[in-house]
């Protein structure tokens, strides 16, 4: 099955309204006793590594609608780049607004850190 552009796009936008939701809704909340902020992978709890996980996939996809290169449009990638990490700040941020919610910058940094691995893995793959 060939999956065109328009499907593509649509599931970007339904990829990202789910970050979005994840980020708000009280899932894992203040308090919360969810199992996730207790299981560790390598020492790492498994919720840094999910808040990291959910954006490498989203870096890539989008970069399959977009289909530029990064050696002809360098201007055009660093706009991508600072797009997608300032998207997966504000999703962090926003958590520090909502009273069921707790900012973190241990998840800010996951959230960075899965979008600068989506993009390395652009670039090793792309390249």
């Amino acid at each position: 099955m060939q999956i065109n552009k328009v499907q593509l796009k649509w599931f970007i936008y339904a990829y990202t309204m789910g970050i979005m939701m994840v980020s708000v809704l009280p899932v894992n909340s203040k308090g919360s006793s969810s199992p996730i902020n207790h299981q560790h992978i390598l020492s790492i709890r498994l919720d840094y590594l999910l808040h990291g996980s959910i954006y490498i996939p989203w870096v890539v996809v989008i970069w399959f609608v977009t289909r530029f290169s990064f050696k002809t449009a360098p201007l055009k990638a660093s706009k991508y780049l600072v797009f997608c990490l300032l998207f997966a700040a504000v999703m962090e941020f926003v958590q520090f607004l909502l009273p069921y919610r707790t900012f973190s910058l241990i998840d800010l940094s996951s959230n960075v850190s899965g979008v600068i691995l989506g993009f390395i893995l652009l670039l090793f793959f792309k390249n």
